[in-house]
């Protein structure tokens, strides 16, 4: 990430409501102008298993079209024009069977189309455009560092400036997320949107989590009882709990096992190459690490990346000091699987005793929680 509308992106393609008992068909039918005899996609917003549901159609002279059909899960979908890919071209509706919805825009700005039908896509309607503006507010001076870093062609400084500032929008977003979720509780956006938050670890505990999600009609989604599942795995990382144990490989094949680091106070962190948030956090990691690394402080990093050049490259280009371990699977590595990792950087501080006393520590907090703990 380095521009905020590939939040967007995200935010609309982080997973899918699944309800279980649809009946009958969809029906999309729709006005496109400046897109005669033009082919368009319907496909789902992101792929989680497999395609679930995909298909085409041509417009007629007009630029008119009609599809139908029966998707197994209710679900966001895209609607693309062929040949294009820039999200301003796509359309980001959201499908039920058993409903009729109609869509009208243009070939250019089909982002902008007009969309009716179920009562969440009235929700849909209202939400992206308060979200589009508010986040362009949001983002309206975060860059210039990142740019200023780019003109000259600074890596070192893009991915310090473009983390700060995608965290930034990050916090931004999910404030607005968890707005909508308290206005909105019974909707089935809410849930995907709850889905978001908890990618970037924005909900402080399970608990807090599992109490937003009992307020939307999480039992009649698949994404409902996936987020209750992914609950139950957060609720054994709490405060207070046994750090799980496993073991990976250094980048000379060496096995190192959590379990040979007790006895000492160890931060867990998890962070890859190619995460802008976790290479601008790794300064302040450093600067950290020198000050307690006397006091019965260690640090084990996860990397959470796929290619090995490019894991070394980048512990060598931030002077990583510390013990680095992977295998090489990106977001399913078990050791992420196993603290429920799914967005980074994420850390866990474990004391001696391998009990967890702190997760989620950045910046300044991380210094202050270390401070604390090892007076």
């Amino acid at each position: 990430m380095t521009k905020y509308t590939f939040l967007l992106a995200v935010l609309f393609s982080a997973g899918a409501y699944a309800q279980h008992k649809n009946q009958n068909s969809f029906t999309l039918k729709g006005h496109i102008s400046d897109a005669p005899k033009t082919k368009l996609y319907l496909e789902e917003a992101k792929k989680v298993s497999g395609i679930l549901y995909k298909d085409s159609t041509v417009t007629d002279e007009a630029g008119y079209f009609t599809i139908r059909g029966h998707i197994p899960e209710s679900r966001l979908f895209n609607l693309r024009i062929e040949g294009r890919k820039q999200m301003r071209e796509m359309a980001t509706l959201y499908l039920e069977n058993n409903s009729v919805v109609s869509l009208k825009g243009n070939a250019d700005s089909l982002y902008k189309a007009e969309i009716t039908g179920s009562a969440d896509q009235a929700l849909l309607n209202t939400f992206v455009p308060e979200f589009n503006k508010n986040l362009a507010t949001i983002t309206a001076n975060l860059y210039k560092p990142y740019q200023a870093a780019k003109a000259k062609n600074d890596s070192t400084a893009m991915l310090r400036e473009g983390g700060i500032a995608d965290r930034k929008v990050i916090d931004g977003v999910s404030e607005m997320i968890a707005g909508f979720v308290s206005k909105h509780p019974s909707s089935a956006l809410s849930l995907e949107l709850l889905e978001t938050l908890m990618k970037y670890n924005r909900i402080a505990t399970a608990d807090s989590l599992m109490r937003l999600i009992e307020k939307t009609p999480a039992g009649k989604y698949d994404l409902g009882l996936k987020l209750r599942k992914e609950l139950d795995i957060h609720r054994r990382l709490i405060v207070g709990a046994i750090a799980p144990d496993f073991f990976q490989q250094d980048t000379s094949g060496r096995r190192i096992a959590l379990s040979s680091l007790r006895g000492k106070y160890v931060l867990i962190d998890f962070w890859a190459s190619w995460c802008g948030p976790c290479r601008a956090e790794n300064p302040n990691v450093l600067q950290a690490y020198h000050k307690f690394k006397n006091q019965n402080f260690t640090i084990l990093a996860i990397s959470m990346d796929k290619d090995k050049k490019s894991w070394v490259k980048a512990i060598q280009e931030d002077r990583l000091p510390w013990l680095q371990v992977s295998d090489l699977k990106g977001f399913d590595n078990q050791a992420g699987k196993l603290y429920a990792v799914n967005a980074i950087p994420m850390n866990y501080l474990i004391d001696p005793s391998g009990k967890i006393i702190a997760l989620n520590l950045r910046g300044e907090n991380l210094h202050q929680t270390l401070q604390e703990h090892l007076k």
